[in-house]
Formats: C-alpha cells, sequence, structure tokens
C-alpha cells in the first residue's frame, strides 16, 4: 500500500493537474484505486486481529460470545465496504477514465457519503475495540497499581487509530471530488498510510512488550556473565 502511494506520489500527486500529462493522470488515479482498496483491506485485517487476540487472551464465555459477534460484524461490513469500493463506477474503468466519452455516463455512488458512512462505521468498530477489554482488565487481580495501570495504557493505544481515522475522513472529505485532484488529494493520501500504518502497528505493541523483556534480560544476563568472567581472569 506504501509503496502504491510512493509510485503514485512519483508519477501524479503533489504537483498541479496542468502540469501532468494526461496519460499519468489516469495511472494515478488507478493506483489511487487501489490503495483505497488496499487501505480498507488493511485495516480490516488488523481489527480482525485483534478480535482473534481478544479471543484468545479471554477465556470468559460471555466475553467469548461477544468478540465473535463482533468479528461476525466486522467481516460483514468491511466485506460490504470493500466490495462498494471496487464497484463504485460502472464501468470499473470510470474510475479512472471519468471523461472518456467511449463510456458513456457511468453510474458512480456519492463518494462523499460513501467516504462518510465508512468512516463512521471504521471509527465505531474502533470504539468497540477499545471498550472491549477494559471490563476484564478492571477486574484481573493485579498485585500493584502500577500494573493495572500499565495495562489499561496497553490496551488504550487504540486511541491513536481513532484520532488517525478521525483526521483522514476530515482531509478526505475536504477534498473529494477537488478539479486538481493531483495536489489536492496529498494530505488525503498521507494520512490514510499513517492510520494503516498505526492500525498495524498498535495491535502488535502487546507481542513487542514481551520481546523487549525478554531482550532485557537476555542483555542482563550477558552483562552477568561477563562480569563473573572479567573477574575470574582478572584473579
Amino acid at each position: 500500500m506504501s509503496t502504491t502511494s510512493y509510485t503514485s506520489s512519483g508519477i501524479v500527486f503533489g504537483r498541479d493537474l496542468w502540469h501532468v500529462q494526461k496519460k499519468n493522470r489516469a495511472l494515478g488515479l488507478k493506483l489511487l484505486y487501489v490503495v483505497e482498496s488496499l487501505y480498507i483491506v488493511t485495516v480490516s485485517l488488523s481489527k480482525v486481529s485483534v478480535l482473534l487476540f481478544f479471543r484468545r487472551t479471554f477465556s470468559q464465555r460471555w466475553f467469548q460470545t461477544a468478540t465473535n459477534t463482533v468479528l461476525c460484524l466486522t467481516i460483514v461490513t468491511n466485506l460490504a465496504l470493500l466490495i462498494t469500493q471496487i464497484i463504485q463506477c460502472i464501468p470499473m474503468k470510470a474510475n479512472w477514465e471519468l471523461d472518456s466519452p467511449r463510456y458513456g455516463h457511468p453510474n458512480c455512488i456519492n463518494l462523499q457519503v460513501f467516504v462518510v458512512v465508512g468512516g463512521v462505521i471504521n471509527i465505531l468498530q474502533e470504539l468497540v475495540l477499545l471498550a472491549m477489554p477494559i471490563p476484564i482488565v478492571l477486574r484481573l487481580p493485579f498485585q500493584t497499581r502500577q500494573q493495572k495501570t500499565n495495562s489499561l495504557i496497553m490496551f488504550s493505544l487504540g486511541v491513536f487509530t481513532i484520532a488517525c481515522s478521525i483526521i483522514r475522513m476530515v482531509y478526505v472529505i475536504r477534498v473529494e471530488g477537488a478539479a486538481n485532484f493531483s495536489w489536492e488529494y496529498v494530505d488525503s493520501i498521507i494520512w490514510t498510510n499513517i492510520e494503516a500504518g498505526v492500525t498495524v502497528m498498535v495491535p502488535c505493541l502487546p507481542t513487542m512488550r514481551a520481546l523487549i523483556l525478554a531482550r532485557k534480560r537476555a542483555v542482563n544476563g550477558q552483562r552477568e556473565l561477563s562480569g563473573k568472567w572479567n573477574f575470574v581472569r582478572t584473579v
């Protein structure tokens, strides 16, 4: 996804439309069409991975039922969004060749409505994922208040994803249908990639914490062993 965005930026985006060759305009819109589809796939799979992590981590029956329900709703709604994104214009080539006379008057959905509906669904799902583990975490028998606080902070990192989703939606709505799209779409493309990156990174942080602690213990063990070896050599 980032590679596609980078390629499209080098060809079309980041400059005024009248400075872009006509053949490159269609290519840029093709790449943008691919980026939008990959964005939905990336965000959807990230949510599914979080829900699978919840189902594997928390064994309470009511939580398992809630997780399975949210998982099914997430898959169905995001699959519907992806299909709508793919067939937003009929024929499909009208997405990047709207000025071509051989396609006549293509049937396209209202993209602003689609962006708002998709953005609201995305934010609501992220709020649900953010709130789901909180009751379980609060009931866990932590030894110290600091441990409980650290766990809540770890599961609350989804706030960054929600913030990125809101910022992206604002930029996309603001520039949708702009005549000078090669210049106006730059910020929305940047925030699309930022949100996708944060969405992938945040679910990995709990695992990264375990890896960092394991690495820290290994380094400390090596230092302790090195200190003992140096002591033996001096003796």
